[in-house]
């Protein structure tokens, strides 16, 4: 995790220092407050990469090849759907025809 200063990052960003104040403040943002030499000092909390890869792994979901039977029946079923849907086309033209 990254660590800025409240002011740098209002800088990067090109916000006013009470907008990411308030972006803190709503949960927008993620933030903490550290006594530093008698001063309160404020700062923002950026992931790194690195802690976005430990959160969430890149596994891609495996697909389950379907059986040959079942693709043939889902094939048909789209065709009877299609037919279904041109057919449905031409009584709505016919209609604003008349």
């Amino acid at each position: 995790m990254e660590k800025i200063p409240v002011r740098e990052y209002a800088r990067r960003h090109r916000m006013s220092l009470f907008e990411v104040i308030k972006k803190i403040n709503n949960e927008e943002l993620k933030g903490e407050t550290v006594e530093e030499n008698g001063r309160k000092v404020q700062y923002v909390l950026l992931e790194t990469p690195s802690d976005e890869v430990k959160k969430e792994p890149k596994v891609a979901p495996q697909a389950h090849p379907l059986h040959p039977l079942e693709t043939n029946r889902l094939m048909e079923e789209i065709r009877d759907l299609r037919k279904r849907v041109e057919r449905l086309e031409r009584i709505i033209a016919e209609r604003e025809e008349n």
